[in-house]
């Protein structure tokens, strides 16, 4: 299983505390059965647990190609409890989710 996040670096922060005690749960747990990638933000697990780095990328065309081929089964998308947090995810369930659908 591929596990991948991409942002920019200042969500460092978020991923340290929203996911790094998951993260670490899941890697003592599957070990060998995952990969986990991170784009952009370098959390401070990558160096404990050898994970994959991808330095940020400030190329539109070199991101979205990193993208094409990151290839993962799982994206992660920490959400710190904020107004403007709340309000994106609000816009994201009602407004752009049923266009997925499609």
């Amino acid at each position: 299983i591929k596990i991948g996040f991409a942002g920019s670096i200042d969500r460092t922060q978020d991923i340290n505390s929203i996911l790094e005690d998951s993260l670490v749960e899941i890697i003592n747990k599957y070990q060998n059965k995952i990969d986990i990638e991170f784009m952009g933000a370098k959390p401070s697990i990558v160096d404990k647990y050898n994970l994959t780095h991808i330095p940020y990328q400030d190329s539109y065309d070199a991101y979205t190609a990193s993208m094409a081929k990151a290839n993962w089964d799982i994206g992660l998308a920490p959400m710190p409890k904020t107004d403007f947090h709340i309000l994106s995810l609000i816009l994201f369930l009602k407004v752009l989710l049923p266009y997925t659908r499609k």
